[in-house]
Order: C-alpha cells, then sequence, then structure tokens
C-alpha cells in the first residue's frame, strides 16, 4: 500500500534506541518460463525480497522486492527485441480497518480483497482531485493511473525503481495498516493477448504485524486459486480486479501463455531491411 506521509515513521526509528528490527528475506530462483520462439522453458531470472519490521506500535513494516533478469533471457532481449513487459501486482487479501477508494469500501476482516493501489487511488490520496471525474474514479494531480500495477507508469521509467532491463523491476512498500495482508505478484503483458491481459509468472505473500511481531513471507505457489482472487469465479462474487475498477482486465497463468520475442527470421529481415534504408539515403545524398 503506497504511503504518503513518511516523517512520522523516520523520527520514530531515530529517536526509540529500544526498537528491534526484525527481517525476513526469500529467493525466487530459476523462474522458467515458456519462450516463443522456440517454444520451451527458459530461465528468465529471479525474484528477492525481504520484509523489514521496525517494532512499533503500529506494526509497521517495509517491503523491499526486485526481479532480475537472467542472463540467457538478458541475450534474447537484447536491443529491445523482446514484446513482453514486466510488472509488479499487488492485492490486499486481508485488512482489520476499512480502505476507502472512490468506488466502494475495500476489504476488511473477511471482505473483498482489492488491488493495492485502486484505480484512481484511496481517499487520503485525493485530497486534491478534480471532482466528479467523467468515469468515477478520483485520480490526485501526480496521478494514480488505471493500470493494475502498483508502480503506475511514470514511476516504472524512473531508474530508482529499476533493474536491468526491466523497468519497475523494484517494488518498495511500507503500509499505514496494522494487521494486513498482502498477495505481490510479477506479471508479464504480451501485445499479442491484447492489452487487458496478463498472466501470473512468480509471487509471494506478507503481512504487517499486528503488534510489532515479524512479518510473515513466504512464496505464492501460483496456481487457479490466484486466478479466482483476480478474475472471480461463476456465481461466487466479484474478483479484486473488477471490485478495484478494473474491470475488463484478466489474469491467466504463465502455464497457459509464453513469452514472445520476434522470430530469428524477423531479426534478420529487421536488419537487413536497415541497412537497405541506409544504403537508399546515402545514395539519395550522393545524387542531390
Amino acid at each position: 500500500m503506497k504511503r504518503t506521509l513518511w516523517l512520522p515513521v523516520v523520527c520514530f526509528v531515530v529517536m526509540s534506541t529500544y526498537v528491534t528490527v526484525h527481517a525476513a528475506t526469500i529467493n525466487i530462483n530459476n523462474i522458467m518460463v515458456t519462450v516463443d520462439p522456440p517454444g520451451t522453458a527458459m530461465n528468465i531470472g529471479n525474484i528477492a525480497a525481504t520484509t523489514t519490521n521496525v517494532g512499533n506500535a503500529n506494526g509497521d513494516v517495509s517491503l523491499t522486492g526486485s526481479f532480475n533478469l537472467s542472463a540467457g533471457y538478458s541475450s534474447v532481449c537484447a536491443s529491445g527485441h523482446c514484446k513482453s513487459a514486466f510488472h509488479w501486482l499487488q492485492i490486499i487479501t486481508h485488512a482489520t480497518s476499512n480502505l476507502e477508494f472512490p468506488k466502494g469500501t475495500a476489504v476488511t476482516a473477511g471482505g473483498q480483497p482489492v488491488i493495492d493501489t485502486p484505480n484512481g487511488g484511496y481517499f487520503f490520496q485525493t485530497g486534491n482531485a478534480v471532482a466528479n471525474p467523467p468515469d468515477g474514479y478520483i485520480r490526485t494531480p501526480l496521478g494514480e493511473d488505471a493500470l493494475p500495477w502498483y508502480l503506475t507508469t511514470l514511476e516504472e521509467r524512473d531508474p530508482g525503481n529499476s533493474t536491468p532491463g526491466v523497468p519497475g523491476g523494484i517494488i518498495r512498500d511500507t503500509p499505514s495498516v496494522a494487521a494486513a495482508t498482502f498477495n505481490t505478484y510479477l506479471v508479464a503483458t504480451d501485445p499479442d493477448d491484447g492489452p487487458m491481459a496478463f498472466f501470473l509468472i512468480a509471487g509471494f505473500t506478507w503481512a504487517t504485524g499486528a503488534d510489532g511481531t515479524a512479518a510473515n513471507l513466504a512464496t505464492i505457489n501460483v496456481g487457479n486459486n490466484d486466478l479466482t482472487l483476480l478474475n472471480g469465479a461463476a456465481g461466487n462474487g466479484t474478483g479484486a480486479l473488477a471490485f478495484s475498477g478494473f474491470a475488463g482486465w484478466n489474469a491467466q497463468l504463465a502455464a497457459n501463455d509464453d513469452l514472445d520475442v520476434p522470430e530469428p527470421g524477423s531479426l534478420v529481415l529487421l536488419l537487413v531491411g536497415g541497412c537497405l534504408v541506409f544504403v537508399s539515403q546515402i545514395r539519395r545524398k550522393r545524387a542531390a
């Protein structure tokens, strides 16, 4: 959950000399995804995630996660040839306090999971928002965009949020809500699958402590339960995507999809075409 007021937390850590800091770390290595071509599984990289609990009365926990491409996949994607893009997607699956946003009230104990951040942001982010926006979703001047990713488009472009070859490859979160549980996923989009489809690659779950205890951090075995959480199930309520203002978006499993890169022949044609254009330009200049 994005947090806008950092100063009180920093002051508490600096001024408190008896704070016990707890940390947990997981590594998800050798993430295997089918790459087409050649249509075989490839290790595309790894995820490292760390939660640090500052041990205060609010149970604040900081998360830092990063996705790093493998050398093999980086070489395949050299010079920007890969068509797929990676993003972080996060769901608040449980909370003990209301989290309000423009289209309703999000998760409470036993309530409806919500994408973090929902379309238009939370109410506490909308102090300077435009009244009555056409689509009903209030956005701040700095902008929560209409995409379900944890980072906005501008945030993904920030080099400070990126890993080599992955804009937005780093996720950081310091929630202000105690006793909340989060599912954080690495996802990929592919233009061949349509503008509102994405597939889940890997993920982990973590939590803020109710009384300053260490957060739970564990790998998620991504599967059909995660699809139901996001897309909903027939006759069983609304998924987190639609509930959070992202109706029309659809999550899929990586096992049923692939990361597309151009055919080797396409790269050759691209290079040959570029050479022909270059030679043509030279001839024109010489003839001029």
